[in-house]
């Protein structure tokens, strides 16, 4: 029961931020705020399957992590060039 509320929370504050870091109403400090919130929520998950797994000596859940890991970096380099080249035209 407690797990359900948790992921009700989680689920409506993810949604939410998602939302209001893509929302151009916003200005842009409290964007960026929130979006680094979801960065920081994202690499706390990681972070916590790869103790998990370090801890238990559980090397699928170190695997996972490591993918999980390299594919956010792999995304966030891409979105970062993808940002760059639409500034260069400008």
């Amino acid at each position: 029961m407690l797990d359900d509320l948790l992921e009700l929370v989680l689920e409506l504050v993810v949604e939410g931020a998602i939302g209001a870091a893509r929302s151009k109403g916003l200005p842009a400090p409290v964007r960026l705020a929130l979006a680094g919130t979801l960065l920081l929520l994202f690499l706390g998950i990681v972070g916590l399957i790869l103790w998990a797994g370090i801890g238990s000596g559980n090397g699928k859940l170190v695997l996972l992590g490591i993918v999980l890991a390299a594919g956010f970096a792999a995304w966030l380099v891409s979105r970062i060039r993808r940002l760059e080249k639409g500034r260069r035209r400008k």
